[in-house]
């Protein structure tokens, strides 16, 4: 008598190799673009408004107008070169010498 595993491996097809395609769409040039396959609207805006009320909860509402779907795509790429690591002293100097 078989096993059902035995029945189970002759029911499963035989492999179908597909055509190769790419994941990444042509139009996509810049790092900016590639960021985008990855951050999409929906996932900004959620945390734009997660930041935003991070921001009022900590008492930096004048603060708030830095905080929006155009500056944080610069913020990521910000911290993800400089190796962001939770010291918060060099983003508060940023900031500062952003407000000029």
């Amino acid at each position: 008598s078989r096993s059902p595993a035995a029945d189970f491996v002759k029911k499963i097809p035989d492999f179908q190799p597909v055509a190769p395609s790419s994941p990444v769409p042509d139009e996509a040039k810049l790092p900016y673009d590639y960021l985008r396959l990855f951050l999409n609207d929906s996932f900004m805006d959620k945390v734009v408004d997660k930041s935003r009320s991070y921001c009022t909860w900590d008492k930096d509402e004048e603060k708030l107008h830095l905080i929006t779907k155009d500056t944080l795509p610069t913020s990521i790429a910000l911290m993800y070169l400089s190796g962001y690591n939770h010291d918060t002293t060099i983003w508060k100097q940023m900031l500062i010498l952003l407000q000029g």
